[in-house]
């Protein structure tokens, strides 16, 4: 019965046996074993202690194992581990399962240490107790401090599949411990794409993650992962708003407003979490508004803040007067804007080099709401800087009192020479020629004037400066040297309203010389802009276009070509402007719209670029491998064109396309017409060799074929040449004619013309014409030959791939 598993009818029998003294102990222990299998552990509890102490050997040392299981079945950790503890101590060898057993009751009664050094016993057994074992071994490791040792134990039962809820949790645990000891955030995400698990266990991944992209600041990814918690903590909701409120000044930084505003207020939004961080968004919102032009509301944010007991702590408070003193100035505002920017010069927190910009724009007010006196004083109070912009509205502000000498004085100060490089310079020296010329200091008015025009062209002032000089010259009756000064205008500035004023002073100039004639000569040879007719204009835009396309700055070229076509669809230079349209797309990569105005070009009549346009269209369409369309366009090009450098290329481009399209007829008959031309290059007459040869084999016509494949080997150390080469030999092999293979292949050998790629090719077939002849020994040893000696010309091929599987069948293997 108990060989038979049934333990309850074995029971009575045992009993019953107990009765003789002879089998008293050894019934006695099987009846105790038949109630341990039945799970009646109280039982074993009761009467399994009195019993172990009477029991010997075997019997003894199993009755302990029975008695420490039914205790830990029992609850009661403690006597299990006193029992296990006597049967491990007469046992010599413990089994996997009694192992597991210690360590669990070890674990049980908190004695890590002490399970852990029995779960590593077992922790590579690579069985459904090793996997338990690794992962109570990790959480034996994390009570002892070995985070490590853990992250390891959790890893070794991830990847056991015994357990699928131990294998997933232990993947939780080690993904975990990963990021923690490491920052390697890796094991999280290959976590989350594999399972499909609880929102407690989510929710601390996602935020390890925002954790970790907040250090990397990857606040755009921080703020998603935080999204994806389901049940943020306060520390969660506190790094989604440092999140959204680093991305926002992120993207302020690119100028990029509308997006920043979204996670600013994001950021701004649950202050009960941080009100500082809230206050701290809320400003740089007031930044993005006051960038979009909605001044109003920036200047109503920053007062909300400023009346914040915490925000007037923060770093910002200072500054937000500072930016609410813009804000108002905007709104001209001037009263409030000249409060808001002393109150900021007042703060403690304010930057000292903001001091000077909020008294500028404080004497800026004042001069805008003409207090021209507080003005002056407030912007002498800000030129310690050395900036000439104050010293300049200064000026101004004494002009406008009509004090001149003061004036005067102050524009010296500012246009001295060691300013040259400083901003406004070139304004406060013409202001100051101004100032000397209304003051009749016509001598330092032209010094001041001169200094301008040494300036480079481009400077603001040179042509008016010119102008200046011209009327002070012609004042003082030198013309000559005021013809000089408007000419240099002109010259400088064509299209400039100085350049009208000087055209009109010249042709004063020229009756009061009286010398009309000579003026009426400068006005046709000049490139005076005054009285030009629509026809001129068009003219001026075209040939400006066109300095553009010659100069090959091919995008500024495209823009002003397209312009002036869409200005002028009628113009009589459409032709050329299309021509450098398409040119300039060409150049530019962009053929799709190169091959658009090429196409259009074609479409005119009577133009001298046709022949350009259809050998660059058919080009681009060829590229494309739009080869009907490309053809299309060799063949009208062959029609029209006499020139031999346009004939070549329709004749041969139209060969290519039939010959890809599968024309093989079309494509023979094309490389006949072509063969016949003069002054074909030898590369351009292989190339027509080799396609009409393959179309020849394509059509089945493999006499003629070999011909024209023999008359491409010619050229032998061109890649047509040399797959010529190739493919006669191929044909000698298909034709069964091995002795022959092995005759050319030799020859091609020992000419050395031939390129390595096609080379190799044909030893290959020498080695297969081995195969079919029987002599194996041969084969392999051509076959081995090219796998140890070839090297492929540019990088790779398929050469040795080839050859290795060759070997491969010739030696049998599979």
């Amino acid at each position: 019965k108990y060989l038979n598993k049934d333990f309850r009818a074995a029971i009575d029998l045992f009993t019953q046996s107990a009765a003789d003294i002879r089998f008293r102990e050894p019934s006695k222990f099987y009846n105790l074993d038949c109630y341990f299998m039945l799970k009646e552990y109280d039982y074993v509890v009761n009467n399994g202690p009195e019993l172990y102490e009477k029991l010997k050997d075997d019997n003894k040392s199993r009755t302990a194992r029975m008695i420490a299981e039914s205790y830990y079945a029992k609850g009661d950790a403690k006597s299990a581990m006193k029992y296990f503890k006597e049967y491990s101590s007469a046992s010599d060898i413990l089994s996997q399962n009694d192992i597991f057993f210690g360590g669990i009751v070890a674990y049980t009664l908190k004695e890590y240490k002490e399970a852990a050094d029995y779960f590593i016993r077992i922790s590579d057994s690579g069985d459904s107790l090793s996997q338990s074992a690794n992962y109570h071994l990790g959480e034996c490791d994390i009570r002892l401090g070995d985070k490590q040792g853990a992250k390891e134990a959790f890893f070794r039962a991830s990847q056991s599949s015994f357990d699928g809820s131990i294998k997933e949790d232990a993947a939780f645990n080690h993904a975990k411990l990963q990021f923690e000891l490491t920052g390697d955030t890796r094991a999280i995400t290959q976590y989350l794409e594999k399972y499909n698990i609880n929102k407690q266990k989510s929710d601390i991944l996602y935020s390890y993650l925002a954790t970790d992209a907040i250090k990397k600041r990857a606040y755009d990814k921080a703020v998603a992962a935080i999204g994806k918690i389901s049940s943020p903590t306060k520390e969660d909701m506190v790094n989604y708003k440092k999140a959204n409120l680093f991305r926002g000044m992120e993207l302020l930084d690119m100028n990029s407003e509308k997006n920043a505003l979204r996670y600013l207020q994001n950021a701004a939004d649950n202050e009960s979490y941080n009100i500082p961080l809230s206050n701290l968004a809320k400003f740089w919102i007031a930044e993005c508004h006051y960038r979009n032009g909605k001044y109003s509301e920036s200047q109503k944010i920053l007062c909300a803040l400023q009346k914040n007991k915490e925000f007037r702590s923060s770093d910002e408070y200072a500054d937000s007067y500072f930016n609410n003193g813009y804000n108002y100035f905007k709104l001209k505002d001037l009263q409030k804007a000249e409060r808001a920017f002393k109150t900021y010069i007042s703060l403690p927190g304010a930057d000292k080099s903001l001091i000077e910009e909020a008294k500028m724009r404080i004497a800026d007010c004042r001069f805008m709401s003409r207090n021209f006196e507080g003005a002056i004083e407030m912007y002498e109070s800000a030129a310690n800087d050395g900036s000439i912009y104050p010293l300049l509205q200064s000026a101004i502000a004494q002009g406008l009192m009509s004090n001149y000498k003061e004036k005067a004085a102050i524009l010296k100060r500012a246009a001295a020479p060691e300013n040259k490089n400083k901003e406004h310079y070139t304004e406060a020296l013409f202001e100051l020629g101004r100032t000397q010329t209304i003051s009749s200091d016509t001598k330092g008015a032209e010094e001041s004037f001169k200094r301008l025009i040494e300036n480079p062209v481009d400077s603001l002032y040179y042509c008016q400066s010119l102008l200046e000089l011209g009327m002070i010259s012609s004042n003082r009756g030198d013309y000559s040297a005021a013809e000089t000064y408007y000419k240099k205008i002109i010259l400088a500035r064509p299209n400039s309203p100085e350049a009208q004023a000087a055209l009109n002073a010249l042709e004063n100039l020229s009756q009061i010389m009286d010398k009309p004639e000579e003026f009426l000569s400068y006005v046709k040879q000049s490139n005076a802009t005054l009285g030009k007719t629509s026809e001129e204009r068009e003219e001026i835009i075209f040939n400006s276009a066109e300095q553009v396309y010659l100069a090959e700055k091919w995008s500024a070229a495209a823009k002003a070509l397209e312009e002036f076509i869409e200005e002028y669809p009628a113009s009589g230079k459409l032709a050329k402007a299309t021509y450098y349209l398409a040119d300039s797309y060409k150049n530019l990569k962009k053929s799709d719209k190169a091959a658009s105005y090429y196409k259009d070009l074609i479409g005119l009549d009577d133009t001298p670029y046709l022949e350009s346009a259809l050998v660059n269209y058919a080009e681009i369409m060829f590229g494309k491998k739009e080869y009907e369309e490309a053809a299309e366009a060799y063949r009208q090009l062959g029609d029209i064109t006499e020139v031999l450098d346009y004939k070549i290329p329709s004749y041969v481009g139209y060969l290519r396309c039939k010959y890809l399209l599968d024309e093989f007829d079309k494509a023979i008959e094309s490389a006949d017409i072509a063969l016949s031309l003069d002054s074909l290059a030898d590369n351009t007459r292989s190339q027509i060799l080799y396609m009409k040869a393959k179309s020849l084999l394509s059509t089945g016509n493999k006499t003629e074929a070999l011909k024209v494949l023999r008359e491409t080997a010619e050229n032998a150390s061109s890649e047509e040449g040399s797959e010529a080469s190739y493919l006669i030999v191929k044909q000698s092999f298909d034709d069964g004619d091995m002795d022959s293979v092995e005759q050319q292949v030799f020859t091609l050998s020992e000419k050395k013309r031939i390129r390595s790629y096609w080379l190799a090719k044909s030893f290959i077939l020498l080695g297969d014409s081995y195969i079919e002849r029987g002599d194996k020994e041969k084969a392999l040893a051509t076959y081995k030959s090219i796998r140890d000696n070839y090297r492929p010309a540019d990088g790779n091929d398929d050469i040795k791939g080839i050859v290795v599987e060759k070997i491969r069948q010739a030696e049998g293997k599979r």
